[in-house]
Formats: C-alpha cells, structure tokens, sequence
C-alpha cells in the first residue's frame, strides 16, 4: 500500500513536472509571439513614418515648384502686356496731338517743339491743363458737329478702356490699373469722357 501511494505521488509529480513544462514553453511560446507583434508594430510604425515625412517634403516640394510656375507665368504675362500696352500708349499720346488740333484753333508751338523732341506726352499735359478753361458746351457741340474730332475722341476712349481692362487681367492688386487710371492719360480720358457724354471706366 505505501508502495502504490509513493507510486501514485510520483506519478503525480511528473505529471505537475511535465504541465509545469508545457506551462513554461507555452508561455514562451506566447512571449516570443508577442516580442514579434510588438517587432511588428514598431517597424510598421517607423516605416509609416518614414514614408510619412517622404510624403511631406514631396507636398513641400510640389508647393514650392507651383507657386515657382505661378510666379514665372504672372511675370511672362505681365511683360506681355507691358510690351504690348507700349505701342497703344504711343497711339493714345498721338491721338492727343489729334484731339488738340481739332480743339484748339492753333496748336501750341512751345506744346508742339517739345513733342517734336521727344516729350511724347507733351499734348497729353496740354490738354490734361487746359481742359478745365475750356467751356464744357464748346467741346460737347465740337464732338456732336464735329466726325474727325469725334473719330478721334472715341478712339482715344476705345484704346485707354482696352488697355485698362487688359491691366486688370494681368495684374495683381490692381497696381499697373492704378497707374493708368491716375496718370495724364486716365485724366485725359476721363475728359474725353465727359465730351462724349458717357460715364468713365474705374479701376
């Protein structure tokens, strides 16, 4: 009988033994598992990252090379349109000489010399200065009775608008429109305009 309990507790003992055992690989088992997840985790997590801030410098750099492109195409179109407005601004000063002559029954020679030099603006000034000494009704019945004069009054108005609108288009915050409108130029039109009797154009 003590041998069949020594026996029993032995057979007992292993079996504690054996599940201690099973007990110890599995938790190692589960270890080892879990060390892989967490592995895992850690390199998903660094390569996300990694491939976060690649994304970011490519956005960072796609910006900048828009705006770059944005940059290059406001100059190039800005120096199209000042190339361009060149030659209708000479034809604005002309049609001033035009308009001058047809107003006043003698042209000014001191006015005239000075265009003759080279002051292009010269009759645009004029004009601008002796405007308001002039009779309203005298230009407007000049305009009425008057076809050259007119041809040449709406021709000045059509020109000046078109490079005035054409300034808006291409030019951000409305500076090169300002310019237009506030120099002799948009003066004179603004006179003009009143002779022809329709309202003037604002930036």
């Amino acid at each position: 009988e003590a041998r069949q309990v020594k026996g029993l507790s032995e057979s007992v003992s292993e079996n504690i033994d054996t599940s201690c055992q099973h007990l110890a690989d599995e938790s190692g088992r589960l270890a080892s598992i879990a060390k892989r997840a967490v592995d895992s985790a850690d390199e998903a997590a660094l390569s996300f990252t990694r491939h976060s801030n690649v994304l970011f410098r490519a956005v960072q750099e796609v910006s900048a090379q828009t705006e770059k492109i944005k940059d290059t195409q406001w100059k190039a179109q800005r120096e199209a349109f000042l190339s361009s407005s060149r030659f209708v601004i000479e034809s604005l000063y002309s049609l001033a000489l035009d308009v001058s002559r047809h107003l006043e029954n003698d042209v000014d020679d001191r006015v005239l010399r000075a265009y003759q030099k080279g002051d292009v603006a010269a009759f645009t000034r004029h004009l601008v200065e002796i405007a308001p000494r002039i009779p309203a009704e005298k230009t407007q019945r000049k305009f009425i009775e008057d076809g050259e004069f007119r041809n040449y009054v709406q021709r000045f108005i059509r020109q000046f608008e078109e490079v005035l609108e054409q300034s808006q288009n291409n030019d951000y915050g409305d500076l090169l429109s300002s310019v237009f409108s506030t120099s002799d130029i948009g003066k004179l039109y603004k006179i003009l305009c009143e002779v022809a009797g329709r309202n003037a154009k604002t930036h």
